[in-house]
């Protein structure tokens, strides 16, 4: 296909990196900054324009978050761009093909799709902030072969002691192009959505610095949750009882955890967390994810539609008390432990914090007022703990 059959509309600070042949693309910038398009836009382009066969592999760390997030991101520019008729969409398992090029969607955590990949030209990692730097060494080291060897990285910075500013800001690799971009890079941005990123000021100046401007954050003072570790395996005695909580989202993430408690501890992980994703799309997950209909869910109460359409498809749903402060001392009152793969819930113990006062001393800058931004994880925990704790059965509508 000639290139020029494809008509492009890139943001121009996106535009150098078309034709960039360093070994590493790494993209960090705030919300709404164009950076998950553009790549998406970079991908489809060279499909079409290799002569050779080409395989680009688009990562994230959970397989399961793919289809409602990047994914639909490929199949939104493959129509914007006119290809739907020149490019092969195949939803199960995902993939985009034209002639014998491909682009392959997967998750860190589906190692036998992985494995058969033994050769892609270009790995893109999305949501790079979620993969630890052992991941990163593991898919860099799947590049080999003929032809260009890429590897892209895109994110919002989150944390200034995550590796990725360590290794790309900090050691500055001789072989990587860093770009930093935010909304203000993106032309096609409506004003509705310029505005929302602005507000963010009005709720706390660092989160402003980390999801509007693409700084790095440090967000060590303040914090609700100050003490927590990282598990790998749960306990092989002491646990009590499990419970599910869910907080609904659609433009903000559909968030669920599960939470093991002991006497003294609780034990947190993931189940789901993605945006865009329905009540029927949760109820399809349950049953992969290992939640019967008998399990407790304490679900968030201001969307009693949503826990209808649970409660029809069976399941155990409860009323969540949603009182934020006794919710909080809740959860405070346990050893808290969270899995080392609920990256997630892990970034968001790292924002979670009290909003700061101007005008206050220096040894009382924060008052008791939670900053309800980046918290739907945290949110479906506290749904969880506070309200099995409070009431230790299901209380059912």
């Amino acid at each position: 296909m000639d290139n020029n059959a494809v008509k492009l509309e890139v943001n121009d600070v996106y535009l150098p990196l078309l034709k960039d042949e360093n070994r590493f693309l790494v993209l960090r910038g705030g919300a709404g900054s164009g950076k998950s398009v553009f790549l998406a836009q970079n991908a489809i382009l060279k499909l079409v324009a290799s002569k050779e066969p080409l395989v680009i592999l688009v990562v994230r760390k959970v397989q399961a978050s793919i289809k409602d997030s990047v994914f639909a991101e490929f199949v939104a520019v493959v129509r914007q761009l006119g290809l739907t008729k020149k490019l092969r969409i195949v939803k199960h398992p995902m993939e985009i093909a034209y002639g014998d090029s491909r682009i392959i969607f997967a998750g860190v955590d589906d190692v036998e799709k992985l494995k058969s990949l033994s050769r892609p030209n270009i790995i893109w990692m999305e949501e790079a902030s979620e993969f630890g730097f052992e991941d990163f060494k593991q898919l860099n080291l799947r590049l080999r072969g003929k032809g260009i060897k890429q590897m892209w990285l895109s994110f919002n910075p989150i944390d200034d002691r995550h590796w990725l500013k360590s290794h790309f800001w900090d050691e500055k690799p001789y072989n990587a192009t860093l770009l930093h971009t935010t909304y203000h890079n993106n032309s096609y941005l409506d004003e509705e959505y310029k505005k929302e990123v602005e507000n963010i000021k009005n709720y706390d100046m660092n989160y402003y610095r980390i999801y509007a401007l693409g700084e790095w954050g440090s967000t060590s003072k303040g914090l609700v949750y100050k003490k927590y570790d990282v598990y790998k395996n749960l306990p092989s005695e002491g646990i009590i009882d499990y419970v599910y909580g869910l907080d609904f989202g659609f433009n903000h993430p559909m968030a669920m955890v599960k939470v093991y408690f002991t006497e003294d501890d609780i034990y947190v992980s993931e189940v789901i967390y993605d945006k865009g994703l329905t009540v029927d799309g949760v109820i399809n997950r349950l049953p992969k994810a290992g939640v019967k209909y008998s399990d407790i869910i304490y679900a968030d109460s201001a969307n009693p539609d949503d826990i209808q359409k649970l409660r029809v498809a069976r399941y155990n749903i409860a009323k969540a008390n949603k009182d934020l402060e006794a919710g909080i001392d809740s959860v405070r009152s346990y050893n808290i432990h969270i899995h080392e793969d609920s990256h997630n819930l892990i970034n968001e113990l790292g924002l979670y914090k009290y909003k700061e006062h101007k005008g206050l001393s220096k040894d009382d800058v924060f008052k008791d007022e939670v900053v309800k931004l980046f918290d739907d994880g945290l949110d479906a925990m506290r749904y969880a703990v506070h309200t099995h704790r409070a009431k230790g059965v299901p209380f059912l509508w």
